[in-house]
């Protein structure tokens, strides 16, 4: 691929729509949740068309004898070498550089909730939930087929948007200085674009491990004691279980829609910036104010 940048660009623009709602019920003291719809419209979205979605377009909408050299629009920025390879040599690659020609559009629900309940002379419980429920993800590149990327991932939706995820966590803190919460991590379940009907997400080829990553929840324990004025220790493990990342597969060049790992986000076939790459992980800390 060739990618770069592009002097040619303009600032994007967006229009950003919000709608919320704030619940504090007098039967029910110390509770309080929010609700915020969304809605985000991109305008000259600054992004490229996605290599893959290139060749996916070029190949659905051209005849045989000429894909790669005219036909649909999108193989334009496909340049093959003297032999007619994409790969084989540095002459061979797509044109993928960023450009103000699409859109992007984002749609959901976000809830923001708390509960505090004094427990006498143990001190204070209090849980906490914050989720998104994602409606909409859509984007228009202006060359191929608009699609949405809500439950899946890959080479063009890029980072797994699943449909729902939430941090639950509950504490308990009491009067001698000694904080106990359990965290509640949970990830919806996500499958590869290349199993949309989508025809600039759709692929022929989608192999194992990688065609459906299942929800994945994380169980996080951080404890916390403050003695005297001066001194806080801090003690946690996030992911308890050691609940190991999903693994998906690299693909290969010549099975269309097999590559469910982009260099970049995904790293090591998984995606690190979603999923616990390290398993277990311990913690501790110490604060002294003087």
């Amino acid at each position: 691929g060739l990618l770069g940048g592009n002097p040619d660009l303009q600032p994007e623009i967006a229009t950003t729509k919000t709608v919320g709602v704030v619940l504090q019920p007098r039967f029910l003291p110390r509770f309080a949740l929010t609700v915020d719809w969304f809605d985000i419209k991109l305008k000259g979205a600054i992004q490229g068309f996605g290599a893959d979605a290139i060749l996916q377009d070029c190949l659905a909408n051209s005849n045989a004898g000429n894909v790669g050299t005219g036909g649909a629009p999108s193989c334009a920025f496909v340049n093959r070498d003297a032999s007619g390879s994409l790969w084989l040599t540095s002459n061979g690659f797509v044109s993928d550089l960023p450009t103000n020609i699409g859109s992007l559009q984002t749609r959901g629900f976000e809830f923001n909730s708390s509960y505090s309940h004094r427990l006498g002379g143990l001190g204070s419980l209090s849980a906490s939930l914050v989720g998104t429920w994602l409606k909409k993800f859509k984007t228009d590149n202006g060359l191929t087929e608009p699609y949405d990327c809500v439950g899946y991932y890959g080479s063009t939706c890029g980072t797994p948007a699943p449909k729902w995820r939430h941090k639950t966590r509950v504490s308990l803190n009491t009067p001698q200085g000694l904080g106990l919460s359990v965290q509640w991590r949970y990830i919806g379940k996500v499958r590869a674009d290349s199993l949309s009907s989508n025809t600039t997400l759709n692929g022929p080829f989608v192999f194992n491990p990688g065609r459906e990553i299942k929800a994945h929840n994380y169980f996080d324990l951080a404890t916390t004691f403050t003695f005297g004025d001066h001194y806080n220790f801090r003690l946690g493990v996030n992911n308890i279980l050691d609940k190991m990342p999903p693994l998906t597969t690299s693909g290969n060049a010549g099975r269309a829609g097999s590559n469910q790992c982009p260099a970049g986000p995904c790293n090591g076939n998984t995606w690190p910036g979603t999923y616990d790459a390290l398993g277990r992980y311990l913690y501790a800390g110490v604060t002294l104010d003087f």
